[in-house]
C-alpha cells in the first residue's frame, strides 16, 4: 500500500475506493486488498457508438510516470502521462448519480 502512495500519489486509496464503490455499486461488496497489480497502459476495444461513428474504437489509458533525462545525455527523458477512465463492467449494478442515463 505504501508503494501506491509513495510512487503513484494514491493517498487514501482504500477509503476513497470503498466510498466510491458503496456510492455507485450498491450490491458490490467492498473488500480491502493489500496488493494491487499496476500496469502502465491498458488498451480497450470499444463497441461502435451510433452518435460518433460506425467503426470500432480503440482507447489507450496510460499511467506512465515521468522519466528524467539521463546524465549521459543518451536519453532525453519524457513527461508523465496519466489518463482517467471509468469502466462499467456490469451496467445492471451501476447506479448513475449525475442524472444522465445511458442511451440505447
Amino acid at each position: 500500500m505504501a508503494h501506491l502512495q509513495d510512487h503513484h500519489g494514491a493517498a487514501d486509496i482504500i477509503p476513497v475506493l470503498a466510498q466510491f464503490l458503496k456510492l455507485h455499486f450498491k450490491s458490490c461488496p467492498v473488500v480491502p486488498f493489500d496488493r494491487f497489480d499496476i500496469y502502465n497502459q491498458v488498451t480497450l476495444h470499444l463497441p461502435t457508438n451510433r452518435y460518433l461513428s460506425n467503426q470500432l474504437h480503440t482507447s489507450h489509458i496510460r499511467a506512465i510516470p515521468a522519466v528524467m533525462p539521463s546524465w549521459t545525455g543518451r536519453s532525453r527523458g519524457s513527461p508523465a502521462a496519466f489518463d482517467m477512465a471509468l469502466v462499467v463492467n456490469d451496467s445492471f449494478q451501476y447506479v448513475p448519480s449525475s442524472g444522465i442515463n445511458s442511451l440505447p
